[in-house]
């Protein structure tokens, strides 16, 4: 069985869903949010980035995301960096890792992809973001996030996960169902290793 807290984060976020009164895919409700046709939205920074692009003119503020207990919990991306064990140079790759990671480099990405997810607590200091409320926000929410699992298979999980809160949303409606089965699918993947 699916855990408790999974099947009552689903059942929240199909509550928010089915109290919203707009039912669209994520650029569609972005959309009506920059129409002024959706009040409020759950999306990422890379809307901010779109606002700017688009030159929007629109009167928004962000926050934290709501839940049981304030701030609630968010999803950190999947984005990690690895060196294959059978690497024939395992030393370059960590000092290019190392690079990557930098502080410098962190905000020099950033600012080029306007966005406001720099893991180094370093670079969330810089000017970029402390002179933007609306990235404070992003990077405040960052600290209240979970990782998925470092694990090969994460992908093929992540789709399993995906296509459950799509059927609890827009299918079944059955939140613990649509987990359950999201779990089998997953315990069948990892039985084949």
């Amino acid at each position: 069985m699916p855990s408790t807290k999974g099947i009552e984060a689903l059942r929240l976020y199909k509550d928010l869903h089915d109290s919203a009164g707009y039912v669209a895919d994520q650029r569609g409700i972005e959309d009506a949010f920059l129409d002024g046709k959706v009040g409020f939205i759950f999306s990422g920074d890379w809307l901010l980035k779109r606002i700017e692009l688009e030159n929007r003119k629109i009167n928004f503020f962000t926050t934290l995301v709501p839940g049981p207990k304030f701030p609630g919990r968010s999803f950190l991306g999947g984005e990690f960096l690895a060196v294959s064990e059978q690497s024939g140079h395992k030393d370059e790759a960590m000092k290019f890792i190392r690079f990557l990671t930098s502080p410098e480099q962190q905000v020099k990405f950033c600012k080029a992809n306007r966005s406001a997810n720099p893991s180094s607590k370093t670079a969330q200091k810089d000017d970029y973001f402390s002179g933007n409320s609306h990235l404070q926000m992003f990077i405040r929410q960052i600290l209240s996030s979970n990782y998925p699992p470092v694990d090969p298979d994460w992908v093929v999980m992540e789709d399993f996960i995906e296509r459950a809160v799509e059927d609890a949303l827009f299918g079944s409606g059955n939140c613990a169902q649509a987990l359950l089965d999201a779990k089998r699918k997953i315990e069948q993947v990892r039985s084949r290793k």
